[in-house]
């Protein structure tokens, strides 16, 4: 495996994002910025400048627009290839998440619950960007903030992810709730979908990530780690799940060897750990799979990214019970 650095930013890294053809590298930060790198060079190509610190960022299929949720209460929208910014939308509250629909043509953002007002879901067009749906469960508490969310097959459903570990299915046409579990015992911290759009992983401050089915909730493995889980990934093409976590207050200690956060590799239907890279000094808070499988992205409490491409011994291998990484 060849494992590159990135270092550009100067506040611990929100979330990473590759393109549809895994040709760009989208990285945002605490420090109000996100970058793009094309990754056949390591060349950064540019950078979208916010107002506060960014806590998700979602790229559209065609990679024309990037969202920006943003702490200042606010979600910007850019042109992805000239900077450009379109447009920022008011919130009454921190944007704690937001993410394109898979045509592109819906977005929704997630704000957290502030001064009584409850955490919410609103749904936008994007031709417009005017708000066409607003989306909260009722019995949950006032207190409780939804903290990520997914959008389901054929963008039918969402599904939430809540800070007391909760997992709420909305149907998108009516907002009516579903289904809600409880998935976690602590809070969720992300979520991801795999290419199918079938399932989910979760990443909890329980120490564990979460796989579930998308349309009934069912909660099918679960892989644990010995730290707070941050992240987790799906492998596109292989049944492989990518695990990172650690706690913030260990960014502050180095020189020894327990301050290294490692990216953990399960195997998805086995739930057996194959293998780790200990790429990072600081927790990791962000990982991501290039649509073609061929590499990954990890970035850290400290801003530092780590870009890694697979070998082929790694690419080649068999996806049984008896399979182990050597990296």
């Amino acid at each position: 495996m060849k494992a590159f650095t990135i270092h550009c930013h100067m506040k611990p890294i929100s979330c990473i994002e590759f393109s549809k053809e895994s040709d760009l590298l989208f990285i945002s930060s605490k420090d109000s910025r996100c970058s793009v790198w094309y990754t056949k060079t390591g060349k950064m190509l540019g950078s979208y400048s916010c107002n506060g610190a960014i806590n998700q960022i979602s790229v559209n299929r065609a990679c024309t627009r990037l969202l920006a949720a943003c702490g200042d209460y606010k979600l910007y929208i850019f042109d992805v290839k000239t900077g450009e910014k379109i447009t920022e939308i008011d919130q009454e509250a921190p944007v704690l998440g937001a993410s394109f629909s898979l045509e592109g043509n819906k977005y929704f953002t997630i704000t957290r619950s502030f001064l009584g007002k409850a955490s919410k879901l609103r749904v936008y067009e994007s031709k417009n960007n005017k708000q066409i749906k607003e989306i909260y469960d009722s019995n949950i508490l006032p207190n409780v903030n939804m903290t990520c969310a997914v959008w389901g097959p054929l963008n039918k459903t969402i599904v939430v992810g809540y800070s007391d570990g909760k997992i709420s299915l909305f149907d998108y046409e009516s907002g009516k709730v579903l289904k809600t579990i409880t998935g976690h015992d602590l809070s969720i911290k992300k979520m991801q979908v795999n290419s199918r759009n079938d399932m989910f992983i979760t990443a909890s401050e329980d120490k564990t990530a979460g796989l579930f089915n998308m349309r009934t909730l069912e909660k099918l493995k679960t892989f644990k780690i010995s730290e707070i889980v941050n992240t987790a990934a799906f492998h596109p093409t292989k049944r492989h799940v990518l695990v990172g976590g650690g706690q913030a207050s260990n960014a502050t200690q180095t020189g020894s060897k327990e301050t290294f956060q490692a990216v953990h590799f399960f195997h998805s239907i086995f739930e057996k750990p194959i293998g780790a890279v200990k790429a990072h000094f600081s927790p990791v808070n962000a990982i991501a799979v290039s649509p073609d499988g061929k590499s990954y992205a990890s970035g850290g409490e400290d801003g530092i990214i780590k870009y890694c491409l697979f070998d082929k011994d790694y690419l080649n291998m068999r996806d049984d019970a008896q399979s182990t990484l050597k990296f």
